[in-house]
């Protein structure tokens, strides 16, 4: 009997035990809990803190070499492209912009506001120079070809692009576009969209022009240019879609038309690309 009482007290002490378990730690656990949730959280933002302070002092150490850096190779990084381009990729690796302005410390160690405010002023002068024979579109090669002259200093593909960039901020319709695999500064009243640009690259491969008809084709084509041999893809596109863009390029100069063909079908000539590979080959 004795056995049975004592089975049964264990079974309650046990129902019990569960049941407080289950209802919870109870207001002095919650309290506990929430305090170290704090006390955590509030360590966590100490971490957090000591790491950016830490980060900061590097950077700022950093900047300060880089500034010892720049006095001591000053005329090199102004003379050569390849060196000054690389001396800039380091800046922007640690957020410094030497071009933000002539003034400062930047500024007066290397005089970057002022060259490429120069530059940008001589981009824009050529390009306004060259527009009416390549309708607004001129190759980055061509470009640091006709600005490099021995009565200033060099110039390289990537100062061009950096100076490009910060012109396309004042408007005006510059900007760089990619033609296929060549980059391009392109200076035209209007933003070249993806169907302008498809167009120009295949006109690119057909030695600098291309008909509505080759655009709309799914098929290959004989390239029939002295520039270029083989044969290139259409787009397949609707032929309407075609002679829109065309129409578009034509209308600002960037295509040429030639109404005089076998097929009396209209051809379009891009004089910036017939041109570069006319230059590219007598190079």
């Amino acid at each position: 009997r004795k056995c049975e009482w004592a089975i049964i007290v264990t079974f309650e002490v046990c129902l019990l035990s569960n049941q407080m378990r289950r209802r919870g730690p109870g207001v002095g656990g919650i309290k506990k809990n929430n305090v170290i949730k704090t006390a955590l959280k509030e360590k966590g933002a100490e971490l957090q803190e000591d790491k950016i302070q830490h980060a900061e002092e590097i950077i700022s150490t950093f900047k300060t070499q880089l500034e010892d850096f720049a006095r001591k190779y000053k005329q090199q990084i102004r003379s050569d492209p390849y060196f000054r381009m690389q001396f800039q990729t380091m800046c922007e690796k640690i957020g410094v912009d030497p071009l933000a302005s002539s003034k400062g410390v930047w500024g007066e160690l290397l005089g970057f506001g002022d060259f490429y405010y120069e530059l940008g002023v001589r981009i824009v002068e050529m390009c306004i120079v060259t527009r009416n024979s390549n309708g607004g579109l001129i190759s980055l090669k061509e470009l640091v070809k006709r600005l490099n002259i021995p009565t200033k200093p060099s110039i390289s593909e990537d100062d061009i692009k950096r100076s490009v960039i910060r012109l396309k901020k004042l408007g005006g319709g510059f900007g760089l576009v990619s033609v296929g695999g060549t980059q391009m500064v392109a200076s035209v009243p209007f933003e070249l969209n993806r169907d302008h640009t498809e167009v120009l690259a295949l006109a690119d491969v057909n030695g600098g022009h291309i008909s509505a008809t080759q655009i709309a084709s799914r098929e290959s084509i004989q390239v029939n240019s002295g520039q270029a041999e083989g044969s290139i893809v259409g787009l397949g596109w609707q032929v309407d879609r075609a002679e829109r863009a065309l129409r578009v390029l034509s209308r600002d100069g960037l295509a040429w038309v030639d109404e005089q063909t076998p097929n009396q079908e209209k051809d379009y000539w891009f004089p910036s690309l017939w041109l570069g590979l006319k230059s590219e080959t007598l190079d």
